[in-house]
């Protein structure tokens, strides 16, 4: 396990225990989108940090860069078919810094009416 309490579980599932006090001593800052170039190709991003890799590799990078962190990580109650509920913890923090820089990217080039169309598409389905 590293400084920050990043471990790789059975089967490549992330465990990630950050402590506050861990999280606020580090600073590390990820620059997805190059100066000067290409972002993106097809919608996907195509660098970190400058340098070109598989969508699959960034994924990766992402999860154990921002994942040290804490941040996305989400917790809720799962219904089970027999009315059990269990409690469920998922992590995906690629998926969550990539979607805030997304949303970022959209209220700095959308109209504020197209931001809120598509926050409603996004939360009705």
């Amino acid at each position: 396990m590293s400084q920050l309490g990043m471990a790789r579980a059975p089967g490549g599932q992330l465990l990630i225990e950050t402590s506050e006090r861990q999280a606020a001593r580090a600073v590390e800052a990820v620059a997805i989108v190059p100066a000067r170039s290409a972002p993106c190709e097809k919608g996907l991003p195509i660098t970190v940090d400058g340098r070109a890799l598989e969508f699959g590799a960034i994924i990766d990078e992402l999860n154990h860069r921002v994942g040290k962190f804490g941040y996305g990580r989400y917790s809720g109650l799962e219904h089970l078919d027999r009315g059990e509920k269990v409690l469920e913890v998922r992590e995906m923090p690629a998926a969550w810094i990539l979607l805030k820089a997304l949303r970022h990217l959209e209220t700095a080039c959308l109209s504020e009416r197209l931001v809120r169309e598509n926050m409603d598409v996004e939360q009705t389905g």
